[in-house]
């Protein structure tokens, strides 16, 4: 049996590692005494893996869990018993059934939606960001294997919107890139953004919160938990 769990990632543990959340839970599963099958070989390990790691200091609402099962459990029922033992901050929001025969959650990721925090008051921002998104090209400078490479990141954002919160805050809601394919870091997305604005990000207490994450299902882009069997 094949299980798809959302959960959401909270302040307080926004520091967590990657590897450190996968430890997280499988404690949690042992806590719990739910019977994830495991692999074959030397080192046998539980059948869980992430949709796509989290960067430390982001919180979130849309993580997903893909986990494989020994024996049948009720979807809801593994949402209980995995809340019950999860430290405070980390929650299962719900849980469903799909068919094993999937290919990996990680691979069928393509698109990862955010919510960015602007703690500075900006001018005519809905104007400023149809500008940056007017632009060709957006220039971004990535390190990788000790290596700079400038990238163009504009084919990576579908959209940006800004709204306020319901403390009259300014964000900004965004869809970019992610997954194996192609992954654009949203911090690399809020950096650009900040130079277009003329506003230095290094000395900003910016937040970045990721909503939800999404794969294409039938020519639709859709959440994980839209794999639902049945």
């Amino acid at each position: 049996m094949r299980l798809i769990s959302k959960y959401s990632k909270e302040d307080r543990l926004k520091y967590i590692s990657h590897l450190d959340m996968m430890r997280t839970f499988h404690r949690a599963i042992r806590r719990a005494t739910l019977q994830v099958a495991y692999s074959q070989g030397f080192n046998p390990h539980p059948k869980l893996a992430f949709a796509s790691a989290l960067s430390v200091g982001l919180t979130s609402e849309g993580e997903y869990l893909d986990t494989i099962m020994d024996n049948y459990i009720d979807p809801e029922e593994f949402s209980t018993r995995l809340n019950a033992v999860l430290p405070s901050g980390l929650r299962i929001i719900r849980s469903v059934k799909i068919d094993v025969k999937n290919p990996s959650l990680m691979s069928m990721i393509e698109r990862a939606s955010y919510s960015i925090f602007i703690p500075v008051a900006v001018k005519e921002l809905a104007a400023q960001i149809a500008a940056f998104l007017d632009q060709p090209y957006v220039l971004v400078t990535s390190e990788k294997n000790d290596e700079l490479k400038h990238i163009n990141i504009r084919p990576m954002i579908h959209w940006a919107k800004p709204r306020l919160n319901d403390h009259s805050e300014q964000m900004v809601d965004v869809m970019l890139n992610s997954g194996s394919k192609s992954n654009l870091k949203p911090i690399l997305f809020a950096d650009a953004l900040f130079r277009f604005l003329n506003e230095d990000s290094s000395t900003m207490n910016y937040k970045i919160h990721r909503l939800d994450m999404y794969l294409l299902r039938n020519d639709k882009f859709v959440t994980p938990l839209d794999l639902v069997e049945g």
